[in-house]
């Protein structure tokens, strides 16, 4: 029985890209993902999009490079599960009204 090495790039772009506001490279997160399933994986990266594009399926499924029908799709499904998605315009956590006043972010 043969086995594959895991041949580490270094040098790839992806590599050495900062993923957060925090400078972690996709090589630094990789290792935290270890011991959950694709579909929570999945599930999290589509949910956190959502939150990073003020709950826009259209744009959160452009950065994922799906399909609007599939972003549906999957939100559908989180929903079954009980799972709360963010509406599109929602408000970010912890903002009242007074707040409107400050500057939006630019990603909203």
């Amino acid at each position: 029985m043969s086995t594959l090495a895991i041949t580490k790039t270094p040098n790839h772009p992806a590599s050495q890209k900062p993923v957060d506001a925090h400078g972690l490279t996709i090589d630094e997160v990789i290792p935290h993902l270890v011991g959950h399933t694709i579909d929570e994986v999945e599930r999290e990266l589509i949910l956190h999009t959502l939150i990073h594009c003020c709950g826009s399926r259209t744009r959160s499924a452009n950065i994922l490079g799906i399909s609007i029908r599939c972003m549906r799709n999957k939100i559908h499904e989180y929903e079954d599960l009980g799972i709360a998605v963010r509406a599109p315009g929602e408000p970010r956590v912890g903002r009242t009204s007074s707040s409107r006043i400050a500057v939006r972010s630019p990603r909203c």
